[in-house]
């Protein structure tokens, strides 16, 4: 487990692995946050055959994302709101061309 995976686990949003391979494979996790009477749960999943590396980045990501909505709510990382308890977003690994 990385350091960022026991900060989640130690903030009460640890990473559930799950097998949701047949969604769009650049998707390597989805991040929940659902409103409830006593504040702010998070829910983190991420890809079940995710590498050690891909892991490692995915957790570090979910918990500036995290942070980030608890400070400043969801629209700074463009969070998707289902209803009014719940938002989303994806966490989707894509290739930038070389700057070079």
């Amino acid at each position: 487990m990385s350091t960022a995976e026991e900060r989640l686990v130690n903030a009460g949003a640890p990473v559930h692995y799950i097998d949701f391979d047949v969604a769009d494979e650049a998707i390597g996790g989805v991040l929940r946050a659902i409103f409830a009477p006593d504040g702010v749960h998070f829910r983190v999943l991420a890809r079940l055959s995710l590498s050690e590396t891909d892991r490692q980045s995915f957790a570090e990501w979910a918990e500036v994302r995290l942070i980030r909505f608890h400070d400043h709510g969801p629209e700074p990382d463009g969070w998707r709101r289902h209803d009014d308890q719940h938002y989303q977003l994806f966490a989707e690994k894509i290739q930038l061309p070389s700057l070079e």
